[in-house]
């Protein structure tokens, strides 16, 4: 998508956007990463998970 292009955001895809009258524009933006290093417990994962 151009957007991504033009937005270049490291390591996301954009799968859509919406304009919101009085706000602008909103993005959906996912990840390309499958894993990430969990905040709280410093645990790589490919699932949300809680502690």
């Amino acid at each position: 998508m151009i957007l991504d292009k033009f937005l270049n955001l490291q390591g996301t895809c954009i799968q859509g956007y919406r304009h919101l009258e009085n706000i602008g524009i909103v993005f959906q933006i996912e990840s390309k990463n499958k894993k990430a290093i969990c905040p709280r417990c410093g645990l790589e994962s490919d699932k949300l998970h809680q502690n």
